[in-house]
């Protein structure tokens, strides 16, 4: 099925307009609740710590507009000069080891400075998605496992997220695969699945990590490809590397539009994702069927921007099983929860 009917419908405009907040919001790991300060602390001089690291995530973000992120020499040199600074006015704060652990990013070395700023806070419960995504990026199973449970515990993700991102993950069928995320709700609810769904093969890849250097050559060994030039855009780098890879990539439909619009040729929609990997019609029925019967619904119909999404798979699935007398029980009861859906958002037809 091609996905440009979906993609220039109205309904998949709401659906990508609903999505969970931009990167540019939800990945400032750190910054929320960073009020921790002691009144008694010697600075080396007279720079707040607070406001150095807000300078850093700002500065560090500006060119994120949109869901698409980009960076550029300019960027990467102004980084480096507020990190300098952190390191020699900063001291041991929980600000300046904050800055170093996102100017090191994914290495062993990032690692322990973001493990010097869990000891200088008190608010350790900012930095559980960091310590997800480096110890997932490093493989590092006890240090995932430690911080993945506190983050379920933590009562930062609701149900329905993660009932949501349960889903995605039983829309893949292949456990070997890499699904490219855009956002916090749907990178680290999907991390913290990962076992509980028996998907440990599968690696989340958020964009915004693509920036990393030495990030890109990790994912480009583990796809078992050649790491092409970068551009600062990553998406072009990730469809770059998806010709090259016999491995299954898949998009979640929380990348920017303009991403989807681009790439379409090349996308099938099985779920509520899209396939970088090319399937026949009779397969992406199968697998969409499969899908479908699998889902945990128990928050399909819930108040939240996330039903949008299930709007997609309502109308991939009507065209899918239009005809189909053999899935008609199947074809009814996703036209029962489109109507429970529309009947709760009217805006979504």
């Amino acid at each position: 099925m091609n996905i440009t009917t979906y993609l220039k419908a109205t309904v998949l405009g709401l659906i990508l307009a609903a999505t969970f907040n931009s990167s540019a919001q939800s990945n400032l790991d750190g910054i929320k609740g960073d009020e921790h300060s002691d009144d008694n602390e010697i600075q080396l001089t007279n720079e707040s710590p607070q406001e150095l690291l807000l300078e850093y995530e700002i500065e560090r973000t500006k060119n994120f507009s949109n869901g698409y992120k980009s960076t550029n020499r300019t960027t990467l040199d102004n980084l480096n000069t507020i990190s300098n600074r952190a390191q020699l006015s900063l001291a041991e704060t929980y600000e300046a080891h904050y800055i170093q652990y996102k100017q090191n990013g994914f290495t062993s070395v990032g690692l322990e400075f973001l493990k010097n700023a869990e000891q200088n806070t008190e608010n350790k419960a900012e930095l559980y998605s960091d310590f997800i995504a480096c110890s997932h990026v490093l493989k590092k199973e006890l240090l995932f496992d430690k911080y993945t449970s506190k983050l379920r515990n933590s009562g930062f993700i609701t149900n329905e997220v993660l009932e949501y991102n349960k889903n995605v993950l039983r829309s893949i069928e292949t456990e070997a695969s890499f699904i490219v995320t855009n956002g916090w709700e749907d990178t680290y609810p999907l991390l913290s699945l990962l076992k509980q769904e028996n998907k440990t093969a599968t690696q989340v890849i958020n964009a915004e990590w693509i920036l990393d250097p030495e990030y890109r050559k990790l994912i480009a060994a583990r796809l078992g490809t050649s790491n092409p030039s970068f551009n600062d855009n990553p998406y072009d780098w990730i469809l770059t590397v998806s010709q090259s890879t016999s491995s299954a990539i898949y998009f979640t439909p929380t990348l920017p539009r303009s991403v989807l619009l681009n790439a379409q040729e090349s996308l099938t929609p099985i779920g509520i994702v899209f396939s970088l990997n090319p399937l026949t019609a009779s397969e992406q029925k199968r697998q969409c069927i499969n899908a479908w019967k699998m889902f945990s619904k128990v928050e399909l119909i819930s108040n939240s921007d996330l039903c949008a999404n299930y709007i997609f798979i309502f109308s991939v699935l009507e065209d899918l099983l239009a005809n189909d007398q053999s899935e008609k029980g199947t074809l009814n009861q996703v036209l029962a929860y489109k109507k429970q859906l529309l009947k709760k958002y009217p805006a979504l037809k």
